[in-house]
């Protein structure tokens, strides 16, 4: 599916009362990460070629598009298309959508937020075609995001459970002073002074 086809799909059922500029934007700026929407350059294109992008006329950039990947928040995705049709009432026809186009995810929102996400990497695919991986380039690449993603998964739960283990360590530390030591030096100081007198 193109970007042009997702977004004029999704277009009677998420618009509500937003002018397309507006629509195009909450696309993008919700499929990013808010500290990159400062930054986005498909944000700061004219309204025209917003308008083209929807129509289909104009493709995204590969260069956009990395940007757009690199940057991807689709949990924030998600809770956009859940909100949007929540206050257009249009779940029911999202899902009657999707399931007309082959996608048979139950859950609207992330399957949503997995097409767009594929439709950037196409994008970015398209762009590889002279490269030394032409003839496979969107399964290779698809792959590498992949472990990419698993790669930051695993660093992240490492921080946290080293997090968590320094806490343990910590409190440990702190049980072993207050309850040992503590009182050994309490002891001593004690003698000392009686010593003294």
């Amino acid at each position: 599916m193109k970007f042009s086809e997702f977004t004029s799909g999704l277009l009677p059922f998420c618009i509500g009362q937003m002018k397309k500029e507006q629509y195009f934007n909450e696309i993008i700026g919700n499929f990013i990460q808010d500290a990159a929407m400062d930054s986005c350059p498909i944000l700061h294109k004219k309204a025209d070629t917003k308008y083209r992008f929807l129509r289909g006329t104009r493709k995204i950039q590969p260069a956009d598009a990395k940007y757009l990947y690199a940057n991807r928040d689709k949990e924030k995705f998600s809770h956009w298309i859940a909100d949007r049709t929540e206050e257009c009432d249009s779940y029911d026809a999202v899902a009657k959508w999707l399931h007309d186009n082959g996608i048979g995810n139950s859950c609207v929102d992330d399957a949503c937020a997995d097409l767009l996400e594929n439709i950037i990497l196409s994008l970015i695919d398209n762009s590889a075609t002279n490269s030394e991986f032409s003839n496979d380039s969107s399964g290779f690449t698809h792959d590498i995001s992949l472990i990419e993603d698993i790669e930051k998964k695993i660093k992240l739960l490492l921080v946290r459970v080293l997090s968590r283990f320094r806490k343990k360590q910590l409190k440990t530390k702190k049980y072993i002073l207050m309850n040992y030591i503590e009182p050994m030096v309490m002891q001593k100081v004690s003698h000392h002074f009686q010593k003294t007198i």
